[in-house]
């Protein structure tokens, strides 16, 4: 038999519900509780990660501490900290019109497996984008470069050009996130 939660709710009217919730459940309500959080996650709160990430000088530690303080969360910190600078690197990316960039990343599951998910699953991406669009669109725009520099995709490019490699008709595959439960994300499907 699997784990099971008893929960208990005072209700207005004076009378008490108890519940009885066993594990995939609680891990649904865990999930979806999580993606709430950060679906509240406002353009003003990511705007100001940016800054923190893409400020000169700044240690990954630094980085850590300051966006947790902002937003008071572990998981929701670590969402931006990993996601912002993949969703503007992959706006540079794109915006060099000569590589296609796959809309998916991974996350590993409670089992260790690799689960792929589609960028929307991540309601961080979308508010991110829009903003590295409006900062890209702005010409020069250091913060824009510092944020995209610091993305796995980004690096990757940076590192065909230099050994050469046509980036003309080539495909980036998505972010894999160590740092990131699959569980999150999968809403209890996994």
């Amino acid at each position: 038999m699997g784990l099971r939660l008893v929960a208990f709710e005072r209700v207005p009217d004076c009378w008490e519900r108890f519940f009885v919730l066993d594990l995939p459940a609680v891990k649904m309500l865990y999930s979806v509780a999580m993606l709430t959080n950060a679906q509240h996650v406002s353009k003003a709160t990511i705007s100001a990660a940016v800054e923190i990430i893409g400020r000169d000088g700044i240690t990954e530690e630094e980085i850590e501490d300051e966006v947790l303080a902002l937003v008071g969360d572990p998981l929701v910190a670590r969402r931006l900290i990993d996601w912002v600078p993949e969703v503007f690197g992959r706006v540079l990316v794109a915006s060099m019109g000569r590589v296609t960039v796959v809309k998916e990343f991974e996350v590993q599951d409670e089992r260790g497996e690799w689960r792929r998910l589609p960028f929307e699953s991540e309601p961080i991406v979308a508010v991110a984008q829009q903003r590295a669009r409006e900062l890209g669109a702005q010409s020069p725009n250091d913060l824009f470069l510092k944020v995209a520099l610091r993305s796995a995709v980004a690096s990757a490019v940076a590192d065909a050009i230099k050994e050469g490699h046509p980036l003309t008709g080539s495909s980036i595959g998505g972010p894999s996130f160590v740092t990131l439960p699959a569980s999150v994300y999968l809403n209890g499907q996994g």
